[in-house]
Protein backbone atom coordinates (compact mmCIF):
# COMPACT_ATOMS: atom_id res chain seq x y z
CA UNK A 1 0.00 0.00 0.00
CA UNK A 2 1.38 3.39 -0.97
CA UNK A 3 0.68 6.52 1.08
CA UNK A 4 -1.04 9.28 -0.82
CA UNK A 5 0.91 12.55 -1.10
CA UNK A 6 -0.64 15.58 0.66
CA UNK A 7 -2.80 17.67 -1.67
CA UNK A 8 -0.50 20.71 -1.36
CA UNK A 9 2.54 18.63 -2.33
CA UNK A 10 0.67 17.15 -5.29
CA UNK A 11 -0.37 20.57 -6.57
CA UNK A 12 3.14 21.98 -6.18
CA UNK A 13 4.72 18.94 -7.80
CA UNK A 14 2.74 19.46 -11.01
CA UNK A 15 4.94 22.48 -11.71
CA UNK A 16 7.90 20.12 -12.14
CA UNK A 17 6.19 18.04 -14.79
CA UNK A 18 7.01 14.83 -12.89
CA UNK A 19 5.60 13.13 -9.81
CA UNK A 20 7.11 14.01 -6.45
CA UNK A 21 6.50 12.70 -2.97
CA UNK A 22 8.18 15.66 -1.27
CA UNK A 23 6.10 17.18 1.47
CA UNK A 24 6.07 20.89 2.32
CA UNK A 25 7.34 19.82 5.75
CA UNK A 26 10.53 18.35 4.26
CA UNK A 27 13.93 19.11 5.74
CA UNK A 28 14.95 22.56 4.45
CA UNK A 29 18.56 21.66 5.30
CA UNK A 30 18.74 18.72 2.91
CA UNK A 31 20.67 19.01 -0.34
CA UNK A 32 18.49 16.30 -1.86
CA UNK A 33 17.21 17.53 -5.27
CA UNK A 34 13.57 16.91 -4.33
CA UNK A 35 13.93 18.77 -1.03
CA UNK A 36 15.76 21.64 -2.74
CA UNK A 37 13.06 21.87 -5.41
CA UNK A 38 10.32 21.93 -2.74
CA UNK A 39 12.20 24.64 -0.83
CA UNK A 40 12.27 26.74 -4.01
CA UNK A 41 8.51 26.25 -4.51
CA UNK A 42 7.74 27.21 -0.90
CA UNK A 43 9.90 30.34 -1.18
CA UNK A 44 8.12 31.30 -4.41
CA UNK A 45 4.77 30.78 -2.68
CA UNK A 46 5.90 33.05 0.19
CA UNK A 47 6.90 35.72 -2.32
CA UNK A 48 3.56 35.41 -4.14
CA UNK A 49 1.60 35.81 -0.88
CA UNK A 50 3.57 38.94 0.04
CA UNK A 51 3.11 40.36 -3.45
CA UNK A 52 -0.65 39.67 -3.32
CA UNK A 53 -0.94 41.66 -0.09
CA UNK A 54 1.48 44.37 -1.28
CA UNK A 55 3.66 43.55 1.72
CA UNK A 56 7.37 44.32 1.64
CA UNK A 57 9.59 41.27 2.23
CA UNK A 58 11.85 43.57 4.26
CA UNK A 59 9.01 44.07 6.77
CA UNK A 60 6.92 40.89 6.54
CA UNK A 61 7.29 37.15 6.21
CA UNK A 62 4.65 34.68 5.07
CA UNK A 63 4.35 31.73 7.45
CA UNK A 64 2.40 28.66 6.41
CA UNK A 65 0.55 26.78 9.13
CA UNK A 66 -1.39 23.53 8.88
CA UNK A 67 -4.74 25.07 9.87
CA UNK A 68 -6.50 27.83 11.84
CA UNK A 69 -5.52 26.25 15.14
CA UNK A 70 -1.85 26.26 14.18
CA UNK A 71 -1.99 29.88 13.04
CA UNK A 72 -3.80 31.14 16.12
CA UNK A 73 -1.52 29.19 18.44
CA UNK A 74 1.55 30.69 16.78
CA UNK A 75 0.21 34.22 17.22
CA UNK A 76 -0.93 33.59 20.80
CA UNK A 77 2.40 32.10 21.85
CA UNK A 78 4.30 35.03 20.34
CA UNK A 79 2.08 37.73 21.88
CA UNK A 80 3.74 39.43 24.87
CA UNK A 81 1.14 38.66 27.55
CA UNK A 82 2.03 39.98 31.02
CA UNK A 83 0.64 39.09 34.46
CA UNK A 84 -2.69 40.84 34.90
CA UNK A 85 -3.33 41.23 31.14
CA UNK A 86 -6.80 40.30 29.93
CA UNK A 87 -7.66 38.20 26.92
CA UNK A 88 -11.30 38.72 25.98
CA UNK A 89 -13.30 36.23 23.95
CA UNK A 90 -16.55 36.72 22.08
CA UNK A 91 -19.35 34.18 22.32
CA UNK A 92 -18.90 32.94 18.73
CA UNK A 93 -15.14 32.38 18.55
CA UNK A 94 -13.59 29.60 16.55
CA UNK A 95 -12.66 26.67 18.82
CA UNK A 96 -8.99 27.49 18.18
CA UNK A 97 -9.43 30.87 19.85
CA UNK A 98 -11.15 29.35 22.85
CA UNK A 99 -8.04 27.24 23.51
CA UNK A 100 -5.62 30.20 23.71
CA UNK A 101 -4.14 30.67 27.15
CA UNK A 102 -2.35 33.81 28.20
Amino acid sequence: MTAKAPAAASVLAKGFGRPSCAAPTRSPHSLNPTSSAMTELVERARAAVLEFFHASPEEYVAIFTPNATGALRLVAEAYPFHPGDRFLLTFDNHNSVNGIRG
